[in-house]
């Protein structure tokens, strides 16, 4: 058996599919077909009138140009009762694609034969000497490329019940791994962009607080552009793939930019919490240094208190002190106009005016201090408990500030992070390796004409 690759069909890690298209040979011997003759070989034009092994794949999905259809197909049958059978064929099988690497992942997919009817006795199925899959390097896809094939011949074993003992049966195996042809692509498309629009996120804690349209919109802008990729990434995704290198990280950058976003309605309500707190907060004040409305309120009710109390002390006092102070002046008045002319009498004169003056004004202190207080002055107002809302907004208040703590906080936790998704790819060392192979050894996905039919076996 023998199988000449034109390119592979039906690889989709979606449908978890893969496929080989190309001319598919077998080669058996019929001792019923031995002729003699001039010719060295017959062409048959309907191969389903000889005998031809049944043919079954393993994980089997579809085929097209059918064994049963004899225009994809002719065979040949020799003098020896060899018959050489060609026919173009595309089989679909199933494949277990493993995203986790994605989209530095490498897919194995392989192709199992056997036949269906005949056992090891009647049958041997194996691949031919000269190779099993050939042109197999150069077919690939627009997105896969083959780099490494391995084939051998198996021997599988089952009880029958027919024989009562087990009956031994043969398959072909091959298996082919391929790589992306476009990982750098989507590396570029969905981890660069992620880090771009994180970046675009970053820069708005260097924007104005008070720009809140500016900031809500390169928020929310960077927050759907990535929420897009992350979708039309899981789109080519199958069910139930589970979590892949690049959608984990394109996950975890949207969190970034959640984060930058809510930070930033935080320190714009901060702001408003500080503007509530200068209109309401009675241990704050505005930014004239003036007390605010509640404090200003109080400090009135504590003037007017010493106000009043000051009053009734002087009315309770006032009439005596005026008759003191009158005398007093008037007797100073005769003195000074009869010792103006003499020196020493003018300073005894000054001498004993401040004693009268101290004499008269102790019983005005005397009184002030005997006065008793009224209980209404003697205590301040009582002020109202401080409420819960001030509360937390004085808890809150201080985090209008926190862009500058986030223009060092948030690079020195997401660039590290950057670093380390870089270095949990396993496998972009190796996928780079095959890839350069690919591109130097294989001369990459080239388009080669199929002959219509592969040369004749020795």
């Amino acid at each position: 058996m023998q199988v000449l690759v034109d390119h592979y069909p039906a690889m989709n890690q979606v449908k978890q599919t893969w496929g080989v298209s190309g001319i598919l040979r077998t080669v058996w011997h019929d001792q019923r077909l031995i002729y003699t003759g001039i010719a060295p070989y017959l062409r048959v034009s309907n191969p389903n009138l000889i005998w031809q092994p049944k043919l079954y794949w393993k994980r089997f999905v579809q085929e097209t140009g059918s064994s049963l259809s004899p225009l994809f197909s002719t065979a040949l049958i020799f003098k020896n009762g060899t018959v050489v059978r060609d026919w173009w064929v595309e089989v679909h099988l199933k494949c277990s694609y493993h995203l986790e690497q994605m989209p530095f992942d490498t897919q194995r997919c392989s192709w199992l034969t056997g036949v269906y009817s005949e056992n090891e006795e009647d049958v041997v199925l194996q691949w031919h000497p000269s190779g099993s899959f050939v042109n197999w390097q150069v077919g690939c896809s627009s997105e896969w490329a083959p780099v490494q094939l391995k084939a051998t011949n198996l021997v599988g074993t089952y009880d029958s019940n027919m024989f009562q003992r087990q009956v031994n049966f043969t398959q072909t195996y091959a298996q082919v791994d391929f790589i992306r042809t476009d990982a750098m692509i989507k590396f570029q498309n969905y981890f660069v962009l992620a880090v771009i629009l994180v970046t675009l996120s970053y820069l708005g804690f260097f924007i104005n607080p008070a720009a809140t349209p500016a900031r809500v919109a390169l928020g929310i802008i960077a927050i759907l552009a990535v929420i897009s990729n992350y979708n039309a990434l899981m789109r080519s995704l199958p069910p139930g793939a589970g979590s892949t290198w690049l959608t984990s990280f394109l996950y975890e950058s949207l969190l970034f930019n959640c984060c930058a976003f809510v930070e930033q309605a935080f320190v714009n309500f901060a702001m408003m919490a500080e503007v509530y707190l200068k209109e309401n907060d009675p241990d704050r004040k505005d930014g004239n240094g003036k007390p605010s409305s509640a404090l200003s309120s109080v400090v009135t009710s504590l003037k007017r208190a010493s106000t009043t109390r000051s009053l009734s002390v002087k009315r309770a006092s006032t009439m005596t002190a005026l008759e003191m102070i009158e005398a007093a002046s008037e007797v100073d008045d005769e003195e000074a106009a009869t010792v103006s002319s003499e020196p020493q009498a003018a300073a005894q004169h000054d001498a004993g005016l401040r004693q009268r003056n101290a004499s008269a004004i102790e019983p005005v202190s005397s009184t002030v201090d005997k006065t008793p207080a009224s209980p209404a002055a003697a205590a301040p107002p009582r002020q109202e408990p401080v409420s819960f809302k001030i509360l937390v907004l004085r808890c809150v208040a201080p985090f209008r500030k926190a862009d500058h703590h986030m223009r060092w906080l948030f690079p020195l936790i997401y660039v590290p992070f950057v670093f380390f998704k870089l270095n949990d790819v396993e496998y972009a060392a190796q996928w780079t390796r095959d890839y350069n192979t690919f591109l130097k050894d294989m001369g990459g996905c080239s388009s080669r004409a199929v002959p219509a039919a592969m040369p004749m076996f020795e």
